[in-house]
């Protein structure tokens, strides 16, 4: 029989396997607050909501991407970590949100009290002919 060296095996580091970053998926204080909400976090994609048109467009992109782009500055360690600094930012965003939806239902009711006023009115003058 032949003599046959045996070579031990070297077994490779494990590398651990990255676990995707999960992200929650809506923020309603980059949706209400915008540019605010850009400043106070270090966004910078956010300071283009000061251009009238595209602050409508600014507020869905932002609320859709506003958290993946706040976990690229590199603030945050870990996702609980982001929640919890943003708890009070989605607060007064949600409140904010409110306000305006408030404001705007208030203006729906002005408008048509007005305009049956108005209409009212017409009908008034031309039933006085």
């Amino acid at each position: 029989m032949e003599n046959q060296e045996v070579q031990p095996q070297i077994q490779q580091p494990v590398q651990p396997v990255e676990q995707p970053v999960i992200l929650p998926k809506w923020n309603w204080a980059a949706f209400s607050l915008t540019w605010m909400w850009g400043i106070g976090n270090g966004v910078s994609n956010m300071i283009i909501a000061v251009i009238p048109g595209a602050s409508l467009v600014m507020r869905f992109v932002g609320a859709l991407k506003g958290y993946e782009w706040l976990w690229a500055t590199g603030k945050y360690q870990t996702v609980e970590e982001m929640k919890e600094d943003q708890k009070i930012w989605n607060v007064v965003g949600i409140v904010m949100f409110a306000i305006n939806m408030l404001g705007v239902l208030f203006l729906i009711v002005y408008i048509l009290i007005v305009g049956v006023a108005v209409f009212a009115g017409i009908l008034s003058e031309i039933g006085s002919y």
